[in-house]
């Protein structure tokens, strides 16, 4: 199962192209948490 860090960047990524709608709340992430997971996606 994935956790939450790869889930995170999933959604990120899917949310970039401008059609994704949650539809589960996740934990909330540290600045540097999404940093992170930001610079992953690049």
């Amino acid at each position: 199962m994935p956790d939450d860090d790869a889930m995170a960047g999933l959604a990120l990524s899917i949310g970039s192209q401008g059609d994704f709608r949650p539809f589960q709340t996740m934990r909330a992430f540290t600045e540097d948490e999404t940093s992170a997971l930001i610079a992953r996606l690049s």
